[in-house]
């Protein structure tokens, strides 16, 4: 998940990973860095100290960072827009890996299932 978000908002915002994690402080830059450590801690599934090692920041930078977001969330109805739109990109692909995950033990009760079939099935023929 943390490749497909970090890919995802430099698609959206075209920037790069180098770009990133450099020490540029441009706004839409720093915005982009911003969005990235919010939906990481969000979406991520990983702690802080990972989080501050994609965005090469510390951990009061992620955590002003989230608030930052946070904030645009309330008070910025443009960026709003932006973060929701890659929000809803990013919420389809935990979706989807639910559902896979979903399948996937549905899939293996379904096997323990089947070798159940065929065990009674054997006793019954030894019996």
């Amino acid at each position: 998940m943390r490749e497909f978000i970090t890919s995802t908002v430099c698609y959206e915002h075209n920037v790069s990973m180098y770009e990133i994690k450099s020490s540029k402080r441009d706004e839409e830059l720093v915005f982009s860095r911003q969005l990235i450590a919010y939906l990481l801690s969000l979406y991520g599934k990983i702690r802080k100290k990972d989080v501050c090692e994609v965005i090469n920041r510390n951990r009061l930078t992620v955590d002003y960072s989230i608030k930052t977001i946070r904030n645009y969330l309330d008070t910025d109805p443009e960026r709003k827009k932006r973060i929701l739109k890659i929000e809803k990109i990013i919420q389809s692909k935990v979706n989807e890996e639910k559902i896979k995950d979903k399948k996937l033990g549905l899939m293996d009760r379904l096997i323990a299932l089947e070798e159940e079939i065929i065990n009674i099935k054997l006793e019954l023929k030894s019996a």
